[in-house]
């Protein structure tokens, strides 16, 4: 496991590399060629001085999943091996998970402010100067992640400890969220303020052509991928967007432990400390969730088990509004389905009656339709007052609201 250890101790990883491999596939937008230069040694250097910004990143990045194969169990009981090999995959993703958690800290909090200066230089301005007394908004989030960098590090070497040495026959990762989960709380903080500082990366953005490039052009610096290629409007947001990674970070070290515990030994010693680790972080999650005045992590399980896992509830920026159940008009009579209303996305699902299925949303027969598509109409009049017409490219419908 010597890799590993290296990988989760390199901060840095090679400019050229990523710029190549993005190259590839994204329109070629890097802040050189937004500017207008005419001097070809003039440009050169510039683009080696943005490259400098983050050249020492280490280009030998190592995740556990790659260097590692699971192996096979031999226990003589075929069905028993198959647990076991389920088990060391579950134990392997919390590392899996926590290293590309760790790279996404690590682009936002030091990768990101440091190409924002670089640009800058180049233009011969300061992209981070103070606002008024205040921090700029980027320094005020750099702070911030370089605090949440070192526990996650920290977590990230406990759980390569674990693996160095891990058999399935005696699983021992609930040790470590339960000594670590009420440090998650480190988050607390930053999650209170990501209201104030979505507005003020908007407001910025808007106001400063040149922030905003450099904004757009970091995305070649990252380390990991936030946004898809075809996606490059899109990722225009995507810095704030991806603000909400730290708080769904705390959804996914549940999941990994419900994950975990499915293949446990019913009844053993570990299965009862997986079991007090869940409760402990859906105790710590509900808390910053009230304090930020969101639905319960209750709710947002029960939508996802709801999906059977093909609708990513947790997805970052997205917020469930409402939920409930509407009937669709038909030319015969009112079907029922039910109505799920995200920040993002409107999905209007047919409810499986089936035994072992009843209360699963049939995704088969279900319509999942982009909210910046959706427009709406409504009829004053009292005979349909509780009727919405909803019109989109993907789907139109009528729903009779209860």
């Amino acid at each position: 496991m010597k890799k590993r250890n290296e990988a989760s101790n390199h901060d840095r990883r090679s400019v050229a590399q990523s710029q190549q491999q993005d190259g590839n596939s994204l329109p070629d937008t890097s802040p050189a060629k937004k500017l207008s230069v005419t001097d070809d040694t003039s440009l050169s250097t510039s683009n080696e001085k943005l490259g400098n910004a983050v050249s020492d990143r280490s280009s030998t990045t190592t995740t556990a999943s790659a260097e590692n194969e699971v192996p096979d169990y031999c226990t003589g009981n075929e069905e028993e091996d198959k647990r076991l090999k389920k088990l060391h995959h579950a134990a392997k993703e919390f590392y899996t998970v926590q290293e590309s958690f760790l790279k996404y800290l690590k682009d936002m909090g030091e990768v990101y402010p440091e190409y924002v200066t670089e640009f800058g230089k180049r233009l011969g301005k300061d992209l981070l100067i103070r606002q008024g007394s205040q921090l700029h908004i980027v320094r005020e989030l750099q702070i911030l992640f370089e605090q949440l960098i070192g526990f996650h590090r920290l977590l990230l070497e406990e759980f390569s400890s674990r693996l160095d040495n891990w058999s399935s026959l005696n699983p021992n990762m609930a040790d470590v969220i339960l000594k670590y989960a009420d440090f998650l709380k480190i988050c607390k903080p930053f999650l209170l303020e990501k209201t104030r500082f979505v507005q003020e990366l908007t407001r910025l953005r808007e106001e400063n052509k040149d922030f905003d490039n450099a904004t757009v052009a970091v995305r070649f610096q990252f380390d990991t991928v936030l946004i898809r290629a075809e996606d490059f409007e899109t990722w225009r947001g995507g810095v704030v967007q991806q603000l909400d990674q730290v708080h769904q970070n705390f959804m996914r070290y549940k999941i990994l432990m419900m994950s975990y515990n499915r293949y446990l030994e019913p009844g053993s010693e570990e299965q009862m400390k997986t079991l007090d680790a869940i409760a402990k972080l859906e105790k710590i999650a509900q808390s910053v969730n009230d304090s930020m005045g969101l639905p319960s992590n209750e709710q947002l399980f029960k939508l996802y088990d709801r999906f059977q896992c093909h609708f990513d509830v947790f997805y970052p920026g997205r917020r469930l509004i409402r939920q409930g159940e509407v009937f669709k008009q038909t030319r015969k009579e009112p079907q029922p389905r039910y109505l799920v209303l995200f920040s993002d996305t409107l999905w209007i699902c047919r409810v499986m009656s089936g035994f072992g299925s009843s209360g699963l949303f049939d995704m088969g027969r279900s319509y999942r339709i982009p909210i910046e598509t959706v427009r709406t109409e409504s009829n004053p009049h009292e005979d349909y007052e509780q009727q919405l017409y909803i019109k989109s490219k993907y789907k139109s419908l009528i729903l009779i609201m209860r």
